[in-house]
C-alpha cells in the first residue's frame, strides 16, 4: 500500500471516528500482525482450505488473540474438504475461546449438521443457541431453525409448538409461513389458508411470498371467493405502497363484473395500468369506465392524459377541449386548461402553447406558476430574452416553491446574460448561491460565474455548445446487442481489502472506548462478527443498541461509523433524513459530519474495483444514482418491478449479466448489491459510448436510451443547461437533477477521488 492510499485511509478513519489525522495515519501503517494473519486465513478459507488447516495447528492457535475466529475458520475449511468430525471439533473450540462468537459459531455447527444429514444432532445445538443466547439477535432464527427440523424429522406437532414461541417476535411473519405450510402437509387446509389470507391484510414484506401460495390454493379450489368490494379495498391498499403489479392482479378477476360496481372498478384497474406504464390497456379501462357512466370530468381527463403518454396528442387534445367545454368549473378542466398548452408544444404549434398558458395564468389557478415557466421557456428557447425575463421576474413576484424559485433565478440570470447584461446576470446567480447554495441550480451558476472546486467538473457536464452525442440510426442500437468482446473490460468481483478490514475492527474499537450508550455487549459482538466476514448480523446487533438509545445527534454522529463498516448504509441515510433533517443545512465546515451521515461513501470499495480503468464512470456518479434509485436499499423494489440498489429490471439485468459472462442469471441475483452495481457500471458505460456524455446517460438509466436519443435528435445542439430542460419527462427532469446535485455534493464532502 502506497503513501497516498495509507494518507487517504488515516483521513477516512480520521473523518469517522475522531483521531487526528497522523494517528490516523500510525494506525493504519502499523496493522497488528496477529490482525493481519487472521485476514489471511479468512481468505484462505475459500481459495486454499487445506492451507488453513496446515497453518492452524494447536500450537499456532493456543497463544492467539483471535483463538476463536480462527478455529471457526479451521471449522469452515474442514468443511469444505469434508472433514466434519475436525469441523465439529473446531466449532466447539471457536464456541468456547471467544464468548462473542459463541452463538454464531454454534448455529454454524448445527447448519452443517443439518446440512450433513444429521438433524437430530443440530436440534440440540439450535435449542442451545435460542436458550442460553438470548440477549443475541440469533436466537430467535435458531428457534425458527429448530422448529424447522423438528418438522423434517417427522415431529410437526413440536415444530408447530415451537413456532408458537415466535409468534410474539420480529419473526412472526416467518413462523406463520412455515406453520401455514405445515398445517397444509397434515391436511388442514383451511387453517393453512386462513393463516395466508390473514396475513395479506397485513402487507409484509414478504408478500410476494403470500401471493404466490395463494394462488396455489387457488389453482388447487382451495381458496375461498373474495367479494369484489374486499378485492378493490385490498388493491387500494397495495397502490398505496406502490405495488401496482399486485394491485392489478387483485382487480383483474372483477373486469367484467357486477355492473354496480364495474364503473368504479374500471377506473381502479386503469388507473393501477397507468402507473406499471401499461397505457394502451388503462386507456381501455378508462373508456369502459365513461361508457359504464364513470364521472364524466374523471374520465375525459385521464382519457386524454393516457392518449398523450401514447403519443397520440391530437385525441388527446380534443378529449381535454371537449372535458373544458362539458366542465368547465371543475378541477379537472383546470389542469386540462394547462396540459393543453403542453399538448401543443408537442405538436409544434407555438402560438397555441402561448395562447392557452396565457389564459391559465390569467385565471390565476394552481397551475398559473407552471403555465409562467413554460411561457419563459418557450421565450428564451426561442431567443425572446426580454420576455422570458419578464415572465421569469413575474415568477420570483409570485408564490412559488423553492425548487422553482431557484430554477427562475438561474435562467434569469441566463437571460440578463443573452441580453449582454453581465452584471445584472452575476447578481441574479450570486442571490441564486445565496438562497440555495448546495442546490442543482446553484452548481450551474458556480459554472456560469467561473467559480468553485467543481469547475472543471461542470465545464465537462454543461458543454456551452456541442452536439451531445452523434445520434444517428446507425450509433442509436440497442445497449445489449453485442455481447462482450475484447474491447469490453472486465469487471473483477470486490475483495475486501486488509486495510479496510483492519480500518472496520479499528472503528469498533475507538467506538468502545468512548462507548457512554446502552449497548456494550452488542457492540463487542458486532466487531467479532466482522471479523468472521458476518456483516449482516452485526448490522443487528446495531439495531438492538439503536433501539435502546435515544437518537439525538451526539448517538447519532457515535454510531454512524459502525453502520458504515457493517455497510448499514441504508440505515444511516433513514436515520439521517429521519432525526437530522432540521440540522441539514447547507454543507459547510461546520456540519460536514452530519452531511456524511445522509451521504455515506456506500460499497466505496466495490465502486473503486469496477471503475478502475474506466476514466468515463465516475465511483460518485454511481454512488449518487444509487443513492437516488434506492437510498443505497439493496432489497429495493420498485412499483415497475426494477429490484435492488441500482434498480434494475430483471430482463435487463439478464441481458447484461449475459454480456458481462455472469451466468446463470436470477433476478433474486440483482438484490446482491455487488452483482448489482457491477451490472448499473456495465449499462452507464454503454450509454456512455452511445450518447456521448454522462448527463443524457443519466436521463437515459431512467428514461432509456431510446427516448433519450429522440430529445437529442430534436434539442441535441442547445447548452446542455437547456437541454435538459427540453427534456420531456419532469420525471426525467428531476432524476437528473437530482443525480447531479448528489454527485456534487459526494465530491465536495469527500474530494474528486474516492477514499
Amino acid at each position: 500500500m502506497n503513501g497516498i492510499h495509507r494518507f487517504a485511509l488515516s483521513a477516512v478513519l480520521s473523518l469517522l471516528i475522531g483521531i487526528s489525522p497522523a494517528k490516523g495515519a500510525q494506525e493504519a501503517s502499523a496493522i497488528p500482525e496477529d490482525f493481519a494473519f487472521l485476514f489471511q486465513i479468512r481468505r484462505l478459507v475459500r481459495e486454499a482450505p487445506e492451507v488453513v488447516l496446515q497453518r492452524l495447528g494447536p500450537e499456532t492457535l493456543h497463544n492467539q488473540r483471535y483463538a476463536g475466529e480462527l478455529h471457526l475458520f479451521a471449522a469452515r475449511a474442514a468443511l469444505r474438504l469434508e472433514e466434519r468430525s475436525l469441523a465439529m471439533t473446531h466449532f466447539r473450540a471457536a464456541a468456547r475461546r471467544s464468548p462473542e462468537i459463541a452463538a454464531y459459531a454454534l448455529e454454524e455447527m448445527a447448519q452443517a449438521l443439518a446440512d450433513g444429514g444429521i438433524p437430530t444432532a443440530a436440534i440440540p445445538l439450535y435449542q442451545e443457541i435460542s436458550e442460553a443466547y438470548r440477549q443475541v439477535p440469533i436466537h430467535l432464527p435458531a428457534q425458527r431453525a429448530a422448529a424447522r427440523l423438528y418438522h423434517d424429522v417427522g415431529r410437526p406437532g413440536i415444530a408447530i409448538v415451537s413456532l408458537d414461541r415466535l409468534l410474539e417476535t420480529p419473526l412472526r411473519v416467518e413462523a406463520l409461513l412455515d406453520k401455514s405450510a405445515w398445517l397444509d402437509e397434515i391436511g388442514n387446509r383451511e387453517a393453512a389458508v386462513a393463516i395466508l389470507l390473514a396475513l395479506r391484510e397485513e402487507l409484509p414484506p414478504q408478500i410476494d411470498e403470500i401471493e404466490r401460495r395463494l394462488a396455489h390454493f387457488a389453482e388447487a379450489g382451495a381458496l375461498p371467493p373474495e367479494p369484489a368490494d374486499a378485492r378493490r379495498k385490498r388493491a387500494g391498499r397495495l397502490r398505496r405502497i406502490g405495488r401496482f403489479d399486485l394491485a392489478w392482479a387483485a382487480l383483474e378477476p372483477l373486469l367484467p363484473g357486477d355492473a354496480d360496481l364495474d364503473r368504479e372498478i374500471h377506473f381502479e384497474a386503469g388507473y393501477t395500468l397507468f402507473r406499471m406504464r401499461d397505457y394502451r390497456r388503462a386507456l381501455q379501462e378508462f373508456q369502459a369506465y365513461e361508457a359504464a357512466g364513470g364521472e364524466k370530468g374523471k374520465a375525459l381527463f385521464w382519457i386524454a392524459f393516457t392518449l398523450s403518454r401514447l403519443g397520440d396528442f391530437q385525441a388527446s387534445r380534443s378529449h381535454y377541449e371537449m372535458l373544458i367545454s362539458l366542465l368547465p368549473a371543475t378541477s379537472y378542466a383546470e389542469e386540462a386548461r394547462f396540459k393543453l398548452g403542453l399538448v401543443a408544444e408537442e405538436l409544434g404549434e407555438r402560438e397555441r402553447a402561448i395562447e392557452a398558458y396565457e389564459a391559465v395564468v390569467r385565471r390565476a389557478s394552481r397551475f398559473a406558476s407552471d403555465a409562467r415557466w413554460r411561457l419563459a421557456w418557450i421565450a428564451f428557447s426561442n431567443g425572446a430574452f426580454a420576455e422570458a425575463l419578464e415572465h421569469l421576474d413575474a415568477s420570483l413576484g409570485g408564490k412559488i416553491q423553492e425548487e422553482e424559485a431557484e430554477r427562475a433565478l438561474y435562467w434569469k440570470g441566463r437571460a440578463l446574460a443573452a441580453l449582454d447584461r453581465p452584471e445584472e446576470a452575476q447578481a441574479a446567480y450570486r442571490r441564486l448561491l445565496s438562497e440555495a447554495p448546495d442546490s442543482y441550480y446553484s452548481a450551474l451558476a458556480r459554472l456560469r460565474l467561473g467559480e468553485g472546486d467543481d469547475l472543471a467538473l461542470l465545464q465537462r457536464l454543461f458543454p456551452e455548445r456541442a452536439r451531445h452525442g452523434e445520434i444517428s440510426s446507425g450509433a442509436l442500437r440497442e445497449v445489449f446487442a453485442v455481447d462482450r468482446g475484447e474491447e469490453e473490460p472486465h469487471f473483477p468481483l470486490h475483495r475486501q481489502t486488509l486495510e479496510a478490514a483492519y480500518a472496520a475492527f479499528h472503528a469498533f474499537e475507538g467506538a468502545l472506548e468512548t462507548f457512554r450508550y446502552e449497548g456494550m455487549e452488542e457492540i463487542r459482538r458486532a466487531a467479532h462478527l466482522l471479523l468472521i466476514g458476518r456483516p449482516s448480523d452485526a448490522r443487528l446487533e446495531l439495531r438492538g443498541v439503536e433501539s435502546r438509545n435515544p437518537h439525538d445527534e451526539r448517538f447519532l454522529r457515535w454510531l454512524a461509523p459502525l453502520y458504515l463498516h457493517t455497510e448499514g448504509y441504508h440505515r444511516l441515510v433513514r436515520l439521517a433524513e429521519n432525526d437530522l433533517a432540521p440540522r441539514l443545512t447547507p454543507p459547510a465546515a461546520g456540519n460536514r459530519p452530519l452531511w456524511r451521515l445522509a451521504y455515506p461513501p456506500a460499497y466505496a470499495g466495490v465502486l473503486r474495483s469496477v471503475c478502475e480503468g474506466q476514466p468515463e464512470l465516475d465511483p460518485w456518479m454511481l454512488t449518487a444514482l444509487m443513492r437516488t434509485e434506492s437510498h443505497f436499499d439493496p432489497q429495493a423494489r420498485s412499483p415497475a418491478g426494477a429490484l435492488g440498489i441500482a434498480q434494475i429490471m430483471p430482463e435487463t439485468g439478464r441481458r447484461l449479466a449475459r454480456a458481462l459472462g455472469l451466468a446463470p442469471f436470477s433476478p433474486d441475483m440483482l438484490f446482491d448489491p455487488e452483482v448489482s452495481i457491477l451490472l448499473a457500471a456495465h449499462y452507464l458505460r454503454r450509454l456512455l459510448h452511445i450518447l456521448g456524455s454522462p448527463l443524457p446517460a443519466i436521463a437515459a438509466y431512467n428514461a432509456g436510451e431510446a427516448k433519450v436519443a429522440e430529445w437529442l435528435s430534436q434539442w441535441g445542439d442547445l447548452p446542455m443547461d437547456a437541454f435538459l430542460e427540453s427534456m420531456r419527462y419532469a420525471e426525467t427532469r428531476n432524476y437528473v437533477r437530482t443525480v447531479t446535485r448528489d454527485w456534487l455534493r459526494y465530491r465536495h464532502l469527500y474530494g474528486a477521488k474516492m477514499p
